[in-house]
């Protein structure tokens, strides 16, 4: 995280104000767990929740499993499970090892009308 972020953490500490758009979220809730400030780290995942969509939950996962945002990890799971088939068609999904223990292909919770859909 940068400046901005160290700036926009600041102003809410400050001010209790914070402006989290699509550009800045990342950073801000690499920059709020560095410096332990959850609330920001909550609104960050709020926000991200409300976002979740079929081109954007594959990386959203990636993003909160490499920095540990363990509060995101069922709410994402749960809308794969529930959408797997058009997420499987997207090319992000094909980039994933089938041979994985925790592989999304593994997983008996998705939602599919027959096993030749996994």
């Amino acid at each position: 995280f940068g400046g901005d972020t160290i700036e926009s953490l600041l102003n809410y500490v400050y001010t209790g104000r914070l402006t989290i758009s699509l550009s800045n979220v990342q950073s801000l809730i690499g920059g709020a767990q560095y410096f332990a400030i959850e609330y920001v780290v909550d609104e960050c995942a709020r926000f991200i929740s409300k976002r979740i969509d079929i081109d954007n939950v594959l990386t959203l996962l990636s993003f909160c499993e490499f920095i540990a945002l363990h509060k995101m990890d069922n709410l994402i799971l749960r809308f794969i499970d529930k959408n797997f088939v058009p997420i499987s068609l997207t090319p992000e999904f094909l980039e994933i090892p089938v041979d994985e223990p925790e592989s999304l292909h593994q997983r008996d919770s998705i939602n599919v009308d027959n096993e030749g859909q996994v």
